[in-house]
């Protein structure tokens, strides 16, 4: 699941460059929300880590970085 969100996010940054008007800003909302979503789904995915004993999280912003939020 979070892979697919880190994907999605991915695609609407490419669409959102290239739009402009009111179709841009419903697309930036998706984003803001697709991004909401994935950053609670890697806090989840920490969460399992630790629960597993494992507690060195640094390293998993190489396989499942959230991109930041969009520039206004």
């Amino acid at each position: 699941m979070l892979e697919s969100l880190i994907d999605d996010l991915h695609a609407i940054r490419a669409r959102v460059e290239s739009l402009d008007g009111p179709v841009r800003e419903r697309e930036r909302a998706g984003y803001d929300e697709v991004r909401r979503q994935a950053l609670l789904y890697r806090w989840y995915l920490e969460v399992q880590r630790d629960a597993l004993g494992l507690y060195q999280h640094d390293r998993l912003d190489e396989f499942y970085k959230v991109p930041g939020p969009l520039e206004r």
